[in-house]
């Protein structure tokens, strides 16, 4: 087995940031963030799984670690996508789940991508049933990631 002594040696130095508060987002403010997951999970911790498999889509869509934020919604209840936005200034917010309400907002459709102002947000289904969903929903939502992100 291998010892790691500290997160940065697993990570070769590369930033990956966990929110699992509040307190944490005003601290991560002046971050480099360009893609944030919203998902809700009712565990603490976010599972291995998911975390990578949120760690291989943004990735796959050319973002580094560092410019990556995992957001759970169930320990920010409060969470509001505006919020995120003034923060941190992403290109990208997928939203797994209808988690967020939107009221100025209309015509969302699950794995089309919505451009505000430079923002592309994305809604798909909840990050459990995705992650499950081998080929239908993973490749709706990668093809559309690949035409807006101009990914090749």
């Amino acid at each position: 087995m291998i010892k790691f002594h500290s997160v940065s040696t697993l990570f070769k130095g590369q930033k990956l940031y966990h929110i699992n508060g509040e307190r944490n987002l005003a601290a991560l403010a002046q971050s480099k963030v360009k893609a944030i997951a919203i998902f809700d999970i009712s565990e603490h911790e976010t599972p291995p799984n998911i975390t990578e498999l949120l760690n291989k889509l943004f990735l796959a869509c050319q973002f580094k670690l560092d410019e990556m934020l995992f957001v759970n919604r169930h320990l920010m209840p409060k969470l509001k996508l505006g919020d995120l936005q003034s923060r941190f200034a992403p290109s990208l917010i997928l939203v797994f789940g209808n988690i967020l309400s939107l009221p100025n907002i209309t015509g969302l459709s699950k794995n089309i991508v919505l451009e505000l102002n430079g923002l592309k947000i994305i809604y798909t289904d909840d990050v459990l049933t995705f992650e499950k969903n081998q080929k239908g929903e993973k490749g709706k939502l990668w093809s559309n990631l690949q035409k807006s992100l101009a990914i090749k």
